[in-house]
């Protein structure tokens, strides 16, 4: 395996600093509440570091499914995947925007990332849980309510 594992994570919004290379993340998405389903989500950002296990520049792709409670796995993205021989890390950003979500449960997105062959090297695995919450109540109005039709004179 040429690539390990090292971090990954589902938030509303990430970063990777271009003169530090320190990974940012923001709002971590863990559970999600909401009175209804279906919902597409705000946009999403999928934050992933892999660290290269060899000295050898790595070549290859990687696939990214969301896994639904019932068991379902449709492909959400993919793209080649190239780690250069005098990196050691690699870290990235992936965003998605309007992501639909028709079931209440736990969420998995899987992240599949495969050598020059096609042979899986390893995964990745985000969970997020989507409960029901009951709908939020109008809020009525602070402060004294007038009783009934304002009475104006001249």
């Amino acid at each position: 395996m040429a690539l390990e594992h090292q971090f990954s994570g589902l938030s509303f919004s990430g970063a990777v600093d271009q003169h530090t290379g320190n990974l940012s993340i923001f709002d971590l998405i863990e559970e999600l509440r909401v009175p209804q389903l279906p919902i597409n989500l705000p946009p999403v950002t999928l934050s992933i570091a892999l660290k290269k296990t060899t000295p050898e520049a790595h070549k290859g792709g990687l696939f990214i499914h969301i896994k639904t409670p019932d068991g379902t796995t449709n492909i959400i993205g993919n793209g080649d995947l190239a780690v250069p021989a005098e990196q050691r890390r690699m870290k990235a950003l992936f965003r998605f925007g309007g992501l639909p979500i028709n079931q209440f449960g736990t969420h998995q997105i899987i992240v599949t990332w495969v050598d020059a062959k096609g042979e899986t090297e390893g995964n990745a695995f985000c969970e997020f849980d989507v409960l029901q919450a009951p709908a939020q109540p109008q809020q009525q109005p602070r402060g004294p309510q007038p009783k009934g039709p304002a009475d104006f004179t001249h």
